[in-house]
């Protein structure tokens, strides 16, 4: 099997989303016959709701982006947010991040 890109998955805003993605990440990686390359980190849910919650899309576009940095620190050319609050940020994240960024996608 061939190695594919190294994604990053950002967890724990919906770890029933997280356990998802990843299912279908491996799957269709072993179709392609590619090994899944995969890093991941917990981020916790009551944090962002608290950012989302007063409006603070700077703030959280930082939470999420201390992640994406670690992340990419562990090898990620790619980073995966499967949670639907961080939208209401992502253009503050994208401007901040120096890594692609993708936030969930039904695509799988």
């Amino acid at each position: 099997m061939n190695k594919a890109r190294c994604v990053g998955l950002i967890g724990g805003l919906g770890t029933g989303a997280t356990t998802h993605y990843y299912k279908k990440l491996a799957e269709a990686h072993e179709r392609e016959h590619l090994t899944l390359d995969l890093v991941m980190v917990h981020a916790q849910t009551s944090r962002v709701f608290e950012y989302a919650g007063a409006g603070d899309r700077d703030g959280l576009a930082r939470y999420l982006a201390s992640f994406i940095d670690r992340l990419k620190a562990a090898g990620a050319e790619l980073v995966v947010i499967p949670a639907v609050t961080p939208h209401c940020c992502v253009r503050q994240l994208l401007s901040i991040s120096a890594c692609l960024c993708a936030i969930y996608s039904n695509r799988w």
